[in-house]
Parts: structure tokens; C-alpha cells; sequence
């Protein structure tokens, strides 16, 4: 090759290389534009939505929530400050970083500190959150006469929707009323009838999947016209006779509604906020009953049974129980625990409703164990047909009944796969748990409830109550061996689990070292905790 051959060749290979940069160069620049367009749409539609529905000086709430940080944070300000570019800038980076964000629908008095119903100034919206079935519900809103044509409709995860009408002049108790009646006729969630209510705002991503769904408004979007209380033709649904009300409560209602994963948990604090406040037991009862009948569950989810102990437990007539009263507390205390540290996606799975589960003596326990309140709380307080239990004993018991209680949310926060079927949840990425309590034992959860619901009993004060409560305790035990041979043979690694941690409900003093336990994740609850799931 001659000198002038090999200088060429030297040209082409670095005019390639030049090339291949700028292409590069390009590709990041062209990426670049193509996140700054998206961003400015995502701001112009945030904006025109904020702008449509409110004026500038109205104040409003934002709030910012992270599922996977657990941070939430409120800001109250103006519309204009809302809609302004640096507002809008610092939503999409929360946005961006896993955060979802949430706008009030009706405003809020002038430098308010909080987003209570005393800190509403005027209704602007009525709506409905429309989650099981909403293409058909949404289809049944457009049809019925009674109600005028919804001024948005937000689609906001798949095959879910939130509607939205423009009102005026129209009280906050009538509007909540109003929205009672809306969910009941539509089957919207009954939980987002307080006029306190965020709802998600369009133009950012919802973030509660695996991959980002954008919030959008369905086509035919009209702020216009603005509807009257007389537009809808509907029967509101008031609030029960008495001094309560079941959207009334500024800080239960936010917990009840926001944080809590499943409705039981909503009816715990509720019960526990009006108990506290001194209301009557007869009415909390009512209101429960009254707001259960219309719910959407199906009759076999047995989180129903939860909620129906907490109206036996008021039924029997009386909080002023000392017994009783520790007891719903304790009990109460440790469900909202549990509810704010559990995995989201266990949640769910607890949530879901399996009437052909399979599972043995899913059914049983339950009622084993609503039997087993009923009759301790109807004992204590109307029937004493034996001597009571000392009070010595009943405190001990409460100690016992809340260790135990400790144990299983123990086991819930580090398993994510705390089912209450017995099967493999596949969907999930279902693998061996061998962390926390785990490592003792193998079944820590059931550990907890046979010593619970014996020593729920004793706690309320009633040796009546064991009865029922002995007789949680065989299904248990036939659910255990049916768990255990299930996972034997189903889930990878559990046969060797069992060989290196030989305790199936107590701790076996001679367990061997699990291979796994000097594997640390780092979203381990404990050192040394192997976070592989069950």
C-alpha cells in the first residue's frame, strides 16, 4: 500500500467516525426535543383544565403522593400559581421520579392550612370514580335522563374512569349528598363522596403500574355549560339520623379513604374516630349497616366479616366497656399498622375476591372467628350466664392477643405474597420467603392467629367466647398441612427450606443455618434479612 493509499484510508475511517458521532449527537438532541414537546403538552393540557375550571385568585390543594417512598405532600395555593410554568415544572419532576399528582375539585378558603370540610369555600364539581365495569357504567351515565352529560371524563388506568360535572351554587352537605346518590345509581366508589375529594390531574402519568399510563381527557371534553342542583334528577342519599355522618370526618375520612387498602380497614376507623368523639354505638352501627348494604364487595369476601364484627361489637350496646373498648383499639391500631406497611401488591391479593379458591377452611375461620367476637361482646355486656373473666387475666390475654397480632403484621411486611388462598401466584414472581420471622418458623401468620382468637376471648372477657374460638383452631391446623404439601410441591426451593428450618408453627431449637440468611437485599426489613419471597 502506498503512503498516499494509506492516508486515504486513514480519511474514510475518521470521516466514518465523525459521522457516527454526529448521528449520535443527533439521536440524543432529537430525544431531547421529543421529552421537551411532550413536556409542554403535558403542561398546556394540566393548564387548560386548571384554567377552565377555576379563576386565577381561587385556592386549591395539590397533592404529590409516592407509593414506593411513602411521601406525600400538600400544597395549597392559588389556580394561577398551579398553572404557572415553575408549578408545572416541579409536578413533572415529582411525576417523572414516581410521584402521582392529585388537584381538589372544589375550592378552598384563602390561605387555608389543611383540606378539611370546614376548609372548603365553594362546591364547583360533582363526580365519580368509576373502577369494576366502567366502560358499562360510563355508557349507563350517557343514557340516563336523569343526569345531564358529564363536562369530563378522565381515563385514568385501563378500563377506568373518573367523570366530572361543572355545578354551582349548590351546599356542601346537598352536593355530598348528591354524590351518594350519583355512586349508589352508577356503582361508582363509594369512598369519593366527601367534597374534599382529589382527583387525578391530566396531562401527567399515573404511576401506580409498571408502566406509566397517561391520565387523558376522552374526547368530547366541554367546560361548558355549568349544571344546578335541579339538573339532577336523582334521590340524594343523606347522612343517618343523629350527629354523624360518614363524610364528616376530616381526619378519619382522609385516612379512611386515602391510605387504607381495602374497605374493612375504612370501617375500623371510621368505627374507632366516632367511638372516641363519644357518638352513639347505635348510630356508628346504622351507618356502617346503611353503607355496607349497597357495597359493591362480593358476599363472599370475607373482609366483610371484619366490618360485621365491629357493628356486633357496637351492638351489644355499649363502648364504655373497658374490655371491649381496649380490645377494638388494640385490634384497630395494629389493622392500620398493618395497612401502611404491607406490600401494595399484597394488598390487592387479599382484596381479591376468589369464591372457588379451593382453599380449605377459608370460609370457616372466618366465621370461627366472627362468632368468636360476637359472642364475647354479646356476654360481657347482656348476658353474663358465667362469672367473668379476672381482670388480671383479661389484661394478660390483651398482651398475648397483641403479640400475636405483632407477629402477623411482622409476617405480612416482609412476605408480599401473605395470601389469604392457598396458591401460587404466579402473576407475582411467587418465590421463597426466608426472612424475618421466617427464618425461625415456617407458617409464623397462622402461629399468631391460633394464639389470637383464643386470647381475643379471654381479652373481652368472656369464657363463653372460647367455644368458638377452640374451634378456629382444628381449621387452622388442616390448613397448615394443606399449605405445606401444596408448596412442597408447587413452589421451588421450599423442600430445602423445610430441611434447614425444621419449626412448622413453633421454633425448632435445633434449626440448621438457612444457606440464604447472609444474602442481604437491600430492601430488607432487618439485617441479615434474605428478602426472597414466599
Amino acid at each position: 500500500m502506498t503512503r498516499k493509499e494509506a492516508a486515504s484510508d486513514a480519511d474514510l475511517t475518521d470521516a466514518r467516525a465523525a459521522h457516527s458521532r454526529a448521528a449520535a449527537n443527533n439521536s440524543v438532541a432529537d430525544g431531547h426535543a421529543v421529552r421537551e414537546k411532550c413536556a409542554l403538552q403535558s403542561e398546556a393540557i394540566a393548564r387548560r383544565y386548571i384554567q377552565e375550571n377555576f379563576e386565577a385568585a381561587e385556592w386549591l390543594a395539590v397533592v404529590v403522593r409516592n407509593r414506593q417512598t411513602g411521601e406525600t405532600v400538600q400544597r395549597v395555593t392559588t389556580a394561577e400559581q398551579i398553572a404557572s410554568h415553575e408549578f408545572q415544572s416541579w409536578l413533572r419532576y415529582k411525576n417523572a421520579h414516581g410521584s402521582d399528582i392529585y388537584l381538589s375539585l372544589n375550592t378552598l378558603r384563602e390561605h387555608a392550612s389543611g383540606r378539611t370540610k370546614n376548609d372548603v369555600k365553594d362546591i364547583r364539581h360533582l363526580y365519580l370514580d368509576l373502577d369494576e365495569e366502567a366502560q358499562r357504567k360510563l355508557g349507563a351515565i350517557y343514557q340516563d335522563a336523569a343526569v345531564p352529560q358529564p363536562n369530563y371524563v378522565l381515563q385514568t388506568s385501563p378500563e377506568k374512569y373518573q367523570v366530572v360535572w361543572r355545578v354551582e351554587g349548590i351546599p356542601q352537605n346537598d352536593a355530598e349528598g348528591l354524590l351518594r346518590g350519583l355512586a349508589r345509581r352508577f356503582g361508582g366508589d363509594r369512598a369519593a363522596t366527601d367534597a374534599t375529594r382529589v382527583f387525578r390531574l391530566p396531562g401527567f402519568n399515573n404511576k401506580k403500574y409498571e408502566q406509566n399510563f397517561p391520565v387523558k381527557l376522552a374526547a368530547g371534553t366541554q367546560p361548558e355549560p355549568i349544571y344546578h342542583q335541579s339538573d339532577f334528577r336523582i334521590e340524594p342519599i343523606s347522612s343517618a339520623p343523629g350527629t354523624i355522618s360518614r363524610g364528616n370526618t376530616p381526619a378519619a375520612t382522609e385516612l379512611s379513604s386515602q391510605s387504607a387498602n381495602t374497605q374493612s380497614e375504612r370501617d375500623w376507623a371510621y368505627a374507632i374516630h366516632h367511638l372516641r368523639h363519644g357518638d352513639d354505638p347505635e348510630d356508628i352501627v346504622r351507618e356502617i349497616t346503611a353503607y355496607r348494604t349497597s357495597d359493591r364487595c362480593d358476599s363472599q369476601d370475607t373482609s366483610r366479616l371484619v366490618s360485621s364484627s365491629i357493628a356486633l361489637f357496637l351492638l351489644a350496646g355499649t363502648a364504655q366497656i373497658a374490655s371491649l373498648r381496649n380490645y377494638i383499639v388494640t385490634f384497630s391500631a395494629f389493622l392500620l399498622a398493618t395497612m401502611l406497611g404491607v406490600d401494595p401488591g399484597l394488598a390487592k391479593e387479599r382484596s381479591r375476591i376468589s369464591p372457588r379458591s379451593g382453599t380449605p377452611g377459608r370460609s370457616a375461620a372466618g366465621v370461627s372467628f366472627l362468632a368468636t367476637l360476637a359472642v364475647g361482646a354479646l356476654e360481657v355486656v347482656r348476658f353474663h350466664s358465667l362469672r367473668p373473666v379476672p381482670v388480671a387475666m383479661r389484661g394478660t390475654s390483651l398482651l398475648l392477643f397483641a403479640a400475636a397480632i405483632a407477629l402477623e403484621m411482622w409476617a405480612m411486611v416482609v412476605n408480599p405474597f401473605f395470601s389469604p388462598d392457598i396458591r401460587l401466584q404466579s402473576e407475582r414472581e411467587h418465590r421463597l420467603i426466608s426472612c424475618g420471622p421466617y427464618r425461625l418458623l415456617r407458617h409464623p401468620g397462622y402461629l399468631a392467629m391460633l394464639v389470637a382468637v383464643p386470647a381475643s376471648a379471654l381479652a373481652i372477657g368472656s369464657w363463653l367466647a372460647l367455644a368458638p374460638a377452640v374451634a378456629f383452631c382444628p381449621v387452622i391446623l388442616k390448613r397448615v398441612g394443606a399449605e405445606e404439601e401444596f408448596l412442597q410441591h408447587n413452589l421451588t426451593g421450599y423442600g430445602e427450606y423445610m430441611g434447614n428450618v425444621r419449626g412448622r408453627l413453633f421454633p425448632s431449637m435445633a434449626f440448621r443455618r438457612y444457606p440464604y440468611q447472609d444474602l442481604v437485599s437491600s430492601n430488607s426489613a432487618s439485617p441479615g434479612c434474605d428478602r426472597r419471597r414466599r
